[in-house]
């Protein structure tokens, strides 16, 4: 109607030829629409056609504007119907209170990406379950009830509550703390104890923050990977006791290549020269050796596993990587234990999700897995043999190393040519820390012989195999639904070095 008000213009009549007291019409309306600023006056059939409307409109419109209504505004939804359930202010009250009354608390390790206001529930909660308890509760109050519509929307909308832990990797030390506050009654040592949980935190996200700032630059020839180890496990079909396979995986930081490095335990273990031997085919199949006057760092991202990446082999293997001029400067650098989620973890996750649809019976149809993991930019697959494999216990024959040395003790070392037999350690690895970080000691790290640093293959006849596997897969050589292939290899390679338990 406002539209319509707007368009008409009531006027009187040019010429009466009937007296005004006995007229019907005592005032003519001219209709008209506005084209480029102009108004252009129409007929009211053609200006009910051009608008699309019913003469009824036009009809009520005039009525009003004769009668001297100017108010137009819509009144439409002003009154509420009498069959409509009124949801009042009381009712919202109890719901909140009821939904206050469950126990929640707050999570320890993901709180900066959460926000302060998250808070967890029991993992047993559900909406459907809360919203029961209410019920019952109302009908033993009589009370009015509420719909499980209203229930979640005042949930969802009003509180910041999830159902069940966090989904994030546990740190142990975080949950010792927490327990270890939940305890303690002095409100002194709980301070401290909440100084000591704080200092760990901001560690952690110093740390994952100088992760997310080294990218891969190769145009200033800077190389940034993530690298971890995923343990998968073949033939829960047909074995008793699982045949595992073990994936190294390396993510490129900053982009979406991705490489996969698989053996099972038949060719190999998944020490640290078994580690270093993947990185080593990764650095040469990716890498040439470097020029007259080029540069090349590498940068290392890993968790703190003793066994695997923090160990005293992958600090010499730095070294080893600049002697042999495929990188004039190396840095390895940890993540903090228990907040060390990566790029390759993310990649993990995928090979899982894969696994549950294709469920690979022997080691050899992991790659197909893998392979398929990801539509979009697929894993770099690599196979490794036992001549992959080689033995790089031997830096320790070859390379004086300070026995005194805490390998455990940093989460940064560099090694660089320009700093020939230096090794550069910091104990934390974000430089703008509430702590100035300091270089413990410059490490003298020098061959004690001239021998040629040649590795021979780690394992001459394979890996040991329980003989309780072999002997489960022994059972499985005539079932014809399974490919004997990979188990005839099982035995070839690994009979003659069954640990018997």
């Amino acid at each position: 109607y406002r539209f319509l008000a707007d368009h008409i213009d009531i006027t009187e009549p040019a010429r009466r030829e009937v007296p005004e007291n006995n007229s019907r019409r005592s005032f003519t309306y001219k209709n008209s629409i506005k084209i480029k600023g102009f108004r252009h006056q129409l007929c009211e059939k053609m200006f009910l056609a051009t608008l699309g409307l019913k003469d009824s409109s036009l009809r009520k419109t005039k009525l009003k504007l004769h009668q001297g209504i100017t108010c137009f505004d819509d009144g439409r939804g002003r009154t509420r119907g009498v069959n409509k359930f009124q949801i009042t202010e009381e009712t919202k009250n109890r719901i909140r209170q009821h939904i206050m009354s469950f126990k929640a608390r707050e999570s320890h390790y993901a709180r900066k990406d959460a926000g302060p206001q998250r808070r967890y529930l029991d993992a047993g909660l559900s909406l459907a379950r809360m919203h029961a308890m209410y019920t019952e509760s109302m009908v033993e109050q009589q009370l009015p009830n509420c719909s499980l519509s209203l229930y979640r929307h005042i949930f969802k909308s009003e509180f910041d509550f999830r159902f069940g832990n966090p989904v994030n990797d546990s740190c142990g030390f975080c949950d010792d703390m927490y327990a270890s506050i939940c305890r303690e009654t002095s409100e002194s040592k709980k301070a401290i104890l909440k100084k000591q949980h704080s200092d760990h935190l901001v560690l952690a996200e110093n740390a994952r923050h100088c992760h997310k700032i080294d990218h891969n630059d190769p145009e200033n020839g800077i190389f940034s990977i993530t690298t971890d180890i995923e343990k998968l496990s073949c033939g829960e079909i047909f074995f008793k006791r699982t045949l595992s396979t073990f994936n190294l995986g390396i993510h490129e930081t900053g982009t979406k290549n991705a490489f996969m490095f698989l053996w099972d335990q038949t060719v190999a273990k998944h020490s640290a020269q078994d580690v270093i031997s993947c990185l080593w085919k990764y650095v040469t199949d990716k890498f040439e050796k470097l020029g007259d006057s080029q540069l090349r760092s590498f940068i290392i991202w890993s968790d703190r596993c003793i066994g695997q990446y923090n160990n005293g082999y992958m600090v010499l293997f730095m070294k080893f990587l600049v002697n042999k001029q495929y990188f004039t400067q190396v840095d390895h650098k940890f993540l903090c234990t228990g907040h060390s989620y990566m790029e390759c973890d993310r990649d993990f996750g995928l090979v899982e999700n894969r696994f549950k649809d294709l469920r690979p019976i022997v080691p050899t149809d992991v790659d197909e897995v893998i392979k398929t993991a990801r539509l979009e930019n697929p894993f770099n697959v690599t196979r490794m043999t036992q001549a992959d494999f080689l033995n790089f216990n031997s830096f320790a024959d070859l390379i004086a190393f300070p026995t005194n040395f805490k390998v455990t003790k940093f989460l940064h070392y560099r090694y660089a040519a320009n700093n020939s037999n230096k090794l550069l350690a910091k104990i934390k690895t974000f430089p703008s820390s509430p702590k100035k970080h300091k270089i413990f000691g410059h490490l003298c790290l020098k061959y004690r012989t001239k021998q040629s640093m040649i590795f021979t293959t780690a394992l001459q006849k394979g890996a040991r195999v329980y003989f309780d596997d072999l002997a489960d897969a022994s059972r499985q050589l005539f079932r014809k639904e399974l490919d004997c292939t990979w188990l005839f290899m099982v035995f070839q390679t690994s009979c003659t070095n069954v640990l018997w338990t």
